[in-house]
């Protein structure tokens, strides 16, 4: 849990690494937004550990009309404009 953590930048720290990795749950997240480049190095040591990649939304019109596009959260659930409707 430690090198895990301080892979990710120590955060989350040592302890919320540990107590998730010994949760009952059968996935959790670690951390989000993670470098690729981190997050690919990490299961070559703890192969117990993966990654997931996702995607972000890009506004090529910048932030004219992206509060009526609206925006989702990391679970791809709608939380503004017609992303939430």
């Amino acid at each position: 849990a430690a090198e895990v953590s301080s892979r990710l930048g120590n955060t989350p720290d040592t302890a919320t690494v540990l107590k998730k990795l010994r949760s009952n749950e059968t996935f959790v997240y670690l951390a989000r937004a993670v470098d690729p480049a981190i997050s690919d190095a990490i299961p070559t040591k703890f192969p117990e550990v993966g990654s997931e990649r996702q995607d972000l939304r890009q506004y090529p019109g910048g932030v004219l009309a992206a509060n009526i596009v609206g925006g989702i959260d990391w679970d791809g659930h709608g939380l503004l404009g017609l992303e939430d409707s």
